[in-house]
């Protein structure tokens, strides 16, 4: 598998685990509040996971990214990731969709994910 490969599955699991198994309610419910403390530590459970696999990854394949680069990403990948996540509580909240009677929740949340997952491509395709 090609170091592109890898990377992008780490950042797929990442995304998995800090979205869901690592978000508390606290978090969840309050990312639709600007500048709130619960949207703002969310982001940063994805930057701490970035930084892991970013570091692992050069240990382990010895492509060393230089501290530029390394903080470009993590800062770039915390404001999208808080900017998708704030604007989709936040329009869904404005249009009263909800996941029980809006298809359109659902469609926003599919569109949260892409905009995510597209955020990885572009954070690999930097840094290697």
């Amino acid at each position: 598998m090609s170091p592109e490969l890898i990377l992008l599955t780490f950042f797929v699991v990442k995304h998995f685990v800090c979205d869901f198994p690592l978000q508390t309610v606290w978090m969840a419910t309050n990312k639709g509040t600007y500048g709130h403390r619960g949207g703002l530590a969310h982001v940063g459970v994805h930057a701490l996971g970035t930084f892991f696999i970013l570091t692992v990854f050069s240990q382990t394949t010895e492509i060393f990214f230089s501290s530029g680069p390394f903080l470009m990403i993590l800062l770039f990948e915390a404001v999208v990731h808080y900017h998708m996540d704030w604007f989709k509580m936040w329009f869904n909240k404005r249009k009263c969709w909800t996941c029980d009677k809006s298809s359109e929740f659902w469609n926003l949340m599919g569109f949260d994910q892409l905009v995510h997952y597209l955020t990885y491509v572009f954070m690999v395709w930097y840094l290697l």
